[in-house]
């Protein structure tokens, strides 16, 4: 791998914010799916993102999963997910 495919691999919590909304705007995806195919499209293991989950990002997930019913209560913390 080059040096610049490696630069261009490392994101920052708002580059991978950005790209995942932007990713969910295009595609029209919730933000769980949008994740998940950044990190398919960037080869970044779904286990490892946490690291790359800002605060926006995180509330935005808790949302769309409080939504969906896949996390219980009506201000659940996804601080033992994330």
């Amino acid at each position: 791998m080059s040096e610049i495919e490696q630069q261009e691999k490392l994101l920052t919590r708002k580059q991978f914010s950005e790209l995942v909304i932007k990713y969910k705007n295009e595609k029209q995806l919730g933000v769980i799916e949008s994740v998940v195919n950044v990190c398919e499209e960037r080869n970044i293991d779904t286990a490892d993102v946490k690291t790359l989950i800002d605060s926006t990002l995180k509330g935005m997930i808790e949302e769309e999963a409080l939504t969906m019913n896949m996390i219980k209560g009506s201000k659940a913390n996804l601080s033992s997910f994330l």
